[in-house]
């Protein structure tokens, strides 16, 4: 990454005068970066009562602090951004499953309600954990049918 952020030219700088922000850098490149610039403000703080370097890094954050909070923010709108163009178009894979799922689903409903028939007028007898593996497999599929519904008549943009 050619063009780095003000937050990780910060870090550089303070590098140099407080060694151990170098673990606090890693939790910036994981995307922590709120988490990333308490920490330095903390190690900055404690620094600064031992030097007059760690003291002056320590206004400066201070000062940009808000620019760093800022620039977390405009990172993430544009990571948001980014996720909505991802799936801003269906695919027919989306299709395709949306459809097995309905097909399938629906089968098992009218598979369920011929054996509830089946079942009543001949009087049998079905054991416990077949009830049970049945009725938790179409209750899931249930749930999940309104989503699919949904991606099929027009939740999507286009």
């Amino acid at each position: 990454m050619s063009d780095k952020t003000k937050f990780q030219k910060f870090l550089d700088k303070a590098k140099t005068v407080v060694p151990s922000i170098i673990g606090v850098g890693a939790k910036a490149l994981t995307g922590n970066y709120l988490g990333a610039i308490k920490d330095v403000g903390n190690l900055l703080k404690k620094e600064s009562e031992k030097s007059e370097e760690a003291k002056a890094l320590h206004q400066e954050f201070e000062l940009q602090k808000l620019e760093f909070e800022q620039e977390l923010e405009k990172l993430y709108l544009e990571d948001k951004k980014d996720a909505r163009s991802l799936y801003k178009v269906d695919s027919s894979l989306q299709k395709v499953f949306a459809i097995t799922f309905l097909v399938v689903y629906i089968a098992l409903s009218v598979l369920i309600l011929i054996g509830m028939f089946k079942i009543s007028l001949e009087g049998l007898k079905i054991e416990n954990y077949i009830v049970s593996f049945v009725s938790t497999l179409h209750g899931g599929m249930s749930m999940k049918v309104g989503t699919i519904v949904d991606f099929l008549f027009g939740s999507s943009s286009q």
